[in-house]
């Protein structure tokens, strides 16, 4: 996949100057540059932090076999799949800066912006874009055994080995660096005072595949982590018919099963110092105009002294880790669900769906800044501030900014009531389906997002998932109608006939959010590397507004800002995570169709669609930025009224 921005604003157009490096403009010249990215705490954001310069790809293969043995009451099947996965991706994140505005000179970030006094400054000098590679090895046997006429059983183990990546990239014939792709921050070798011998200007701890340390004796293996090879799954499955008609079915399961690490994640958990530089600024003494005043410049290195020159190693950078006992997460699934035939045309279903996850992987924040409280007699200034969170973090200050940690201590539960009904007869088809569920987690993302505010203290940012919706109904008609003049050749028989209504109707309660402080108000740089997660504030009184209240109402506070206050510094905010929930939402689609034959083989469609056709306001989620001045009021909905005509040729 290829993207590119068009008609990007470079840095020099916004009038920001001093920017001091531009690796991917000297090895793409004909890619546009990217606009800058800024963004308003609270208020707004523009430009792009580079995912606009995208340049990915890998070659995949995948090969797999199985054999089945079909003996009296057993279908056995027996197999393997062997899967190879290659990912290269050569992008520009804050090559042309990330600028922050939080309220920390004027106390708010709008007035901030136009002074142009920066509450962070972030940018990133990359050598050269890593590739991952690696390989997947599965093995599964299952059995389906008819017990007798009325239950069957099916029995299965699987065994899965994915190996962790490896860089492939480095010594390619693009970039001949001579050395290993990536390395790793290990706290074990820092505690130990391991220095690298593959790269000897590296900060203690910062260690690569090949060098020696109490955790990896033999050395580092060129997957920086062992291979997890304890993924045994077995699985179960029940269907009983209990009455012998036909007519009822109890169906059962459960089973354990596993992700293989992604390639995204390899990069963020792998990519350190020399070949990223990822260096976080908060609240530096530049202006938006300049915002590398007073701040180290890059090193002008080259990648073919990468070994020896120790510019490489001069500015401060977040680094990443992954520890050694890092495995893949353990998922269970049970089901649980009874099926019955009313009538010849009606059938209910009622089940319970649930999802339990052990050893998720989790992005978190290590080498926190330490408060000091109190202020400096001699300046009058405190002694913690946003500006010198750099300097008061545990581990290696002025060289390791934040390090993030990639941890398989995630955990998740997700349980659901789940209810169908399906009505089918003479070309009308009535389904309706019912959710009730919850889905609690740490953390919501995919990858790279940070867990928890209080690194700590991973617990206290348990609560409802961002996806979670607890009651989810939906209702959906197809009708093909009939024509009152069927076989009649007429203009009105030809007319009436080939009609369909389809209708879609759904209907869900609200997604739960949190309150943000919108800055780093514990002054603990808890939030870095990559932005991460935002503090939020503490709790002090009922955020919900009682009583019945017009839309309009609920538009200008959806809840009551009062119930809650930012944080002391040092401290984080005794508020939940998604503690709050939004506006539900309501929508009904129609479709109208008529399906005209031509000739043999080929026909034409007319089609009147009418999305929200009762033009419902669905509400969007509140402000929660405590920085924003119309904190709890809604400024967004969801699509209006739309309707569409069209016609389709199919043949």
């Amino acid at each position: 996949e290829t993207r590119s921005e068009v008609n990007g604003t470079s840095p020099a157009k916004m009038g920001i100057n001093g920017w001091d490096y531009d690796y991917w403009y000297q090895n793409h010249p004909a890619t546009p540059m990217v606009s800058p990215s800024v963004s308003v705490a609270g208020r707004f954001g523009m430009g792009d932090v580079g995912i606009n310069n995208w340049i990915e790809g890998g070659a995949n293969w995948q090969v797999s076999d199985f054999v089945t043995l079909v003996k009296g009451r057993h279908n056995m099947e027996t197999g393997v799949d062997l899967y190879r996965r290659q990912h290269h991706l050569d992008v520009d994140v804050a090559q042309t800066g990330d600028f922050g505005f939080d309220g920390t000179v004027s106390g708010n970030p709008t007035a901030d912006f136009l002074l142009g006094a920066l509450g962070s400054a972030l940018r990133i000098q990359y050598v050269f874009n890593p590739g991952y590679e690696s390989w997947s090895r599965m093995f599964f046997f299952q059995d389906d055994w008819k017990v007798n006429r009325n239950l069957t059983v099916n029995l299965g183990l699987r065994y899965e080995l994915h190996e962790p990546f490896k860089e492939y990239r480095a010594n390619s014939s693009q970039y001949h660096l001579g050395v290993p792709g990536f390395g790793t921050f290990d706290f074990a070798a820092y505690q130990a005072g391991v220095h690298s011998t593959v790269f000897p200007y590296a900060p203690a701890g910062m260690v690569y595949p090949g060098d020696k340390t109490p955790d990896f004796p033999n050395g580092v293996p060129a997957t920086l982590i062992p291979t997890d090879t304890k993924q045994i799954q077995p699985r179960l499955g029940v269907a009983w018919d209990p009455f012998g008609k036909g007519h009822t079915s109890v169906r059962a399961s459960a089973g354990l099963f596993t992700d293989a690490l992604s390639a995204w994640s390899t990069s963020f958990a792998g990519n350190n110092l020399p070949y990223i530089a990822i260096n976080s600024n908060p609240d530096p003494p530049g202006t938006l105009s300049s915002p590398y005043v007073g701040l180290t410049p890059f090193a002008q290195v080259s990648a073919a002294n990468i070994r020896t020159d120790p510019g490489f190693f001069q500015l401060q950078s977040d680094a990443t880790s992954w520890p050694k006992n890092f495995v893949h997460p353990r998922i269970t699934s049970l089901t649980l669900g009874i099926q019955q035939q009313i009538t010849s045309h009606l059938m209910l279903e009622v089940g319970y769906v649930g999802k339990i996850t052990r050893h998720g992987e989790l992005w978190v924040s290590r080498n926190l800044a330490v408060y000091i409280p109190g202020v400096d007699p001699a300046t009058g200034q405190p002694y913690s501030t946003t500006g010198n969170i750099q300097q008061r973090r545990l581990i290696d200050p002025g060289q390791l900014g934040a390090i993030g940690q990639y941890e398989s201590i995630g955990n998740s539960s997700f349980n659901s009531l789940q209810s169908t009904v399906r009505f089918r007869r003479a070309g009308f088809t009535l389904t309706n389906a019912y959710t009730w569920s919850h889905s609690l987690d740490i953390a919501s993302c995919d990858f790279a997002c940070l867990a928890g505010q209080d690194p700590n203290n991973l617990k206290g940012s348990r609560g409802s998932s961002d996806f979670d919706r607890r009651q989810v109904e939906g209702l959906s008609l197809v009708y093909d109608i009939p024509s009152p003049f069927h076989g009649n050749r007429s203009f009105a028989g030809e007319l009436l006939k080939g009609w369909e209504i389809t209708a879609l109707m759904e209907a869900s309660t609200g997604a739960p959010f949190s309150i943000l402080d919108g800055f780093d108000a514990s002054l603990t740089g808890a939030g870095a590397p990559l932005g991460g997660t935002q503090g939020r504030p503490d709790q002090v009184g009922n955020p919900n507004v009682k009583g019945s209240r017009s839309r309009s109402q609920k538009i200008a506070e959806w809840f009551d800002p009062s119930a809650f206050k930012i944080n002391q510094p040092g401290t984080y905010g005794t508020s939940g995570r998604n503690s709050l929930y939004g506006p539900g939402s309501f929508n009904t689609d129609l479709g109208t169709f008529r399906n005209v034959d031509l000739i043999e083989g080929m026909h034409l469609q007319f089609r009147a669609e009418f999305f929200n056709i009762f033009d419902t306001v669905n509400l969007g989620t509140p402000n929660n930025s405590m920085l924003s001045p119309t904190i709890g009021s809604i400024s967004s909905a969801g699509a209006p009224r739309i309707v569409q005509f069209g016609l389709k040729l199919g043949w």
